[in-house]
């Protein structure tokens, strides 16, 4: 399955140098940080037609267009841990970043960190410009 990940031209560099898209946060709980899995957070869609939780930073988090192809990402609203999250806390996550209509695009995928041999190609969704291509196809 074709998914995409956005993240900002800030965090392009660190996560070029590594060759690792880290997992972050799953925002399981309002209170406290890292209940949960780290996740990559994925969309189906290749581009922003939602908030998604991306606006509002001082970083553009739509601008670096991650391309990823993994059987393994769980789409959000079927996940066990979202399921089990507090009713008023995901309803506000779901309010805030959209609506219904944009978690029905959100998957997660369980993982600490993704290496670059799983990513497909990385754009540069402003410039429209490929940043990254696996070096059999760059």
């Amino acid at each position: 399955m074709r998914l995409y990940h956005f993240t900002s031209v800030l965090h392009w560099p660190r996560i070029a140098n590594s060759g690792v898209l880290a997992g972050g946060e799953a925002n399981l709980d309002m209170f406290r940080a890292n209940v949960g899995p780290a996740v990559i957070w994925l969309l189906d869609t290749p581009t922003v037609d939602f908030p998604h939780g991306l606006e509002g930073s001082i970083v553009d988090k739509t601008r670096i267009r991650f391309t990823i192809d993994t059987s393994l990402a769980i789409k959000w609203t079927d996940w066990r841990d979202a399921a089990l999250m507090e009713p008023s806390w995901r309803q506000a996550l779901i309010d805030t970043a959209g609506g219904e209509s944009a978690a029905d695009h959100w998957y997660v995928l369980p993982t600490p960190g993704l290496r670059e041999k799983r990513w497909v190609e990385v754009r540069d969704m402003h410039e429209d410009v490929v940043l990254w291509l696996p070096d059999e196809v760059a």
